[in-house]
């Protein structure tokens, strides 16, 4: 999965709660959850010596970070139902 669909994927997760009628319960989680995957985007890095990659905008880590993985990982079980 690509940062701009998991992204779109909690974006339009957002959208449906907002006409539901426990929407001041989740809705603060779910944009907290936005904000996560806004921060660990991939940004490309071109290192000094050596060949570039993609790297996460938040941990400098390669992408996709944990914190990425862990997202994806949730949501893919989520849907194995």
């Amino acid at each position: 999965m690509t940062h701009d669909e998991l992204l779109l994927d909690v974006s339009e997760v957002l959208n449906w709660y907002e006409n539901q009628e426990r929407f001041a319960e989740v809705v603060p989680y779910l944009l907290a959850l936005q904000k996560v995957v806004e921060l660990h985007k991939p940004h490309e890095h071109i290192q000094e010596y050596g060949s570039g990659g993609l790297f996460c905008f938040a941990c400098q880590l390669l992408y996709p970070c944990f914190t990425i993985q862990a997202i994806e990982k949730v949501l893919a079980h989520s849907t194995e139902s």
